[in-house]
């Protein structure tokens, strides 16, 4: 009993301690987006790239918010929410970042 408790306690442990930066999941996570966004034929079809939306704070300096794809055009889309939100939350700054 004793030997199994110890074995989940440190398989507990070893799951926890796995990756000591809790940030490196989401910048995974926005590569995965970015590598399917910048190879799918069906977005670079439109005739243009997808866009981040990017806010930088004190808190986070490249803060990916989302993204922008399937429309006429992405960047502009991305503009426009840029501009609603730096009206909405002046302290922080956005900007649109095209996907390569």
């Amino acid at each position: 009993m004793i030997v199994r408790a110890s074995l989940i306690v440190s398989c507990l442990l070893t799951a926890a301690c796995s990756d000591s930066d809790p940030m490196r999941k989401y910048e995974l996570r926005d590569d995965r987006i970015a590598d399917a966004l910048s190879n799918n034929d069906e977005v670079s079809s439109l005739g243009n790239k997808a866009v981040w939306l990017v806010k930088t704070s004190s808190a986070a300096p490249n803060d990916r918010l989302s993204a922008f794809f399937g429309y006429m055009d992405n960047y502009e889309a991305c503009l426009a929410v840029v501009e609603l939100y730096s009206e909405k939350f002046p302290n922080d700054s956005y900007r649109c970042e095209v996907i390569a």
